[in-house]
């Protein structure tokens, strides 16, 4: 019987490709906070108003949060021959911050984000070949008056598979 598993390992991915992007910025978080700001360390039941880093969106609380999404398209997969494919799996990491400072905030968070993903581009994960990182770009919302900040960086995952 054949089996379609992550070139170079014994299986396929245990975990969401997903989840290895959340887990580069949650590992890789300093523990003195964003750029050296105390305001932005990750949150923790000891720190309940830090950066919130998750899978979900937007709700309003804590004022800053990081959230690793799938894109909502097709993973492009290539061809390789009879037994070996190329995928190219799309994530967006989306990046709010709200408040007075939300601004000044946000650019801090995208630095962090951005130096955590592109400490990882060449090794993010076991099974993952590389990554890239465009990005960020600022989204503007629709209501300027609710003082909510947010941006996106674009992840794109490379891995192969073969058959045996």
């Amino acid at each position: 019987m054949s089996i379609i598993k992550l070139a170079g390992q014994a299986a396929d991915f245990s975990e969401d490709p997903n989840i290895t992007i959340l887990n580069i910025l949650k590992n890789g978080w300093p523990a003195g906070g964003a750029s050296g700001d105390a305001e932005l360390k990750i949150h923790s039941v000891t720190n309940p108003t830090g950066v919130l880093i998750g899978t979900a969106w937007w709700s309003g609380s804590p004022y800053y949060q990081v959230h690793v999404r799938p894109v909502d398209e097709d993973v492009k997969l290539k061809t390789l021959g009879y037994s070996r494919w190329r995928y190219f799996d799309s994530h967006d990491v989306h990046i709010f911050a709200k408040g007075g400072s939300g601004k000044d905030k946000l650019w801090k968070l995208e630095k962090e984000v951005m130096k955590q993903l592109m400490l990882k581009v060449e090794a993010p994960g076991t099974g993952i070949s590389w990554m890239s990182v465009d990005g960020p770009r600022e989204v503007p919302e629709e209501d300027v008056r609710s003082e909510v900040y947010h941006s996106v960086t674009h992840v794109v995952l490379c891995y192969h598979k073969i058959r045996e």
